[in-house]
């Protein structure tokens, strides 16, 4: 459909307005000024109403989001500020849908004109890090969680390593949210722990890098934590980061940094962890592959023997009243058996 010259200009002027306390409008204003770049004059300095109204509305949006905005728009404006800074057109056209309820098109290029203006006017990529750091963490977050999450802000921002470049500290918000996620869970936690543990390596000899999670925290949530069975989805949690921090060092040629939970305690650990993620397949979907992945890649020793596999497949298919749970609850209690021993050892 093709729009006259006034009619343009009375859409554009009615999509900036500034009187509506609406976060919902909102959105679907910016969503559509974006999806339809053509509303945008090719030579903004003539249209010298049209530019103004723009510029006063990205300014009203840079105090809203700061202030009294709901979270769920904030989050919005952080991750739209983070696809337009890194012109990631495929990001945004997932966003912009999202927020239309249809599937749309978007292509950065033709939003040049918007996209100076959005990030002159509403937010910088500095201000994108810092806003995004001062976030509060989803409490309890599962995989019931739909829509914009402050998780996918952060892993976005790790991705194009926004706070190691202005040297934001993330390390604490990330700890936090570890410690606030509940099962089953969110397939975001996956792709927020790959994403830090890589920022956490500089990627070139003058790059910053993030700091890792500190040792003392890491030692209070694996070790002193490991038998409460509410807290074992921080386990397998951590289980992930180290493999993936592992990944992470191996990719870069460097030495392993946690070399501390290398002794035979952190093993076994890792072992109990493999084996809650197996006994629960339905709360940790979303990491148990990857995890069983680089386990088996970098620690194979800890995975079931392939022996011992065919004899719980073999006793199953003869007793199909035993449950797949069942083999593997007997396999965790010899684990926590053998740990109580090595305690035992080292009290000795």
């Amino acid at each position: 459909m093709r729009l006259s010259y006034d009619e343009t200009n009375s859409w554009l002027l009615f999509l900036t307005r500034t009187d509506l306390d609406d976060d919902r409008y909102i959105m679907t204003a910016l969503s559509v000024i974006i999806a339809c770049p053509q509303l945008i004059p090719l030579h903004l300095g003539d249209e010298k109403e049209v530019e103004a109204s723009i510029i006063a509305f990205l300014d009203w949006l840079k105090q809203r989001a700061s202030s009294s905005a709901s979270p769920t728009l904030q989050q919005f404006f952080i991750l739209l500020s983070i696809h337009l800074h890194a012109a990631q057109s495929e990001q945004l056209a997932v966003l912009i849908s999202s927020v239309l309820a249809f599937k749309v098109t978007v292509n950065v290029r033709n939003l040049t004109t918007l996209k100076n203006l959005f990030l002159r006017h509403a937010m910088t990529e500095r201000d994108i890090a810092e806003r995004a750091s001062q976030m509060p963490v989803t409490r309890f977050l599962s995989s019931h969680h739909q829509g914009f999450l402050p998780a996918h802000c952060i892993t976005q921002l790790l991705s194009t390593n926004s706070f190691s470049k202005y040297s934001v500290p993330i390390q604490d918000w990330i700890g936090a949210q570890i410690t606030n996620c509940a099962t089953p869970l969110h397939p975001v936690v996956t792709d927020l722990l790959n994403a830090y543990a890589a920022s956490c390596f500089a990627v070139a000899e003058f790059t910053s890098a993030n700091r890792p999670l500190s040792e003392d925290f890491i030692l209070i949530y694996l070790m002193a934590k490991l038998w409460m069975k509410a807290r074992w989805y921080r386990v397998c949690l951590h289980f992930s980061f180290f493999f993936v921090t592992e990944k992470a060092l191996r990719a870069m040629l460097r030495r392993e940094v946690f070399n501390t939970f290398t002794g035979p305690k952190s093993k076994e650990s890792y072992l109990c962890g493999c084996c809650v993620v197996e006994t629960r397949p339905e709360h940790f979907r979303a990491i148990r592959s990857p995890l069983v992945y680089l386990c088996g890649l970098y620690y194979p020793y800890m995975l079931p023997t392939v022996d011992s596999l065919l004899l719980s497949v073999d006793d199953e298919l003869k007793n199909p009243e035993i449950k797949t749970t069942a083999r593997f609850s007997v396999y965790f209690l010899s684990v926590y058996s053998l740990i109580q021993l090595f305690n035992m050892i080292h009290l000795c």
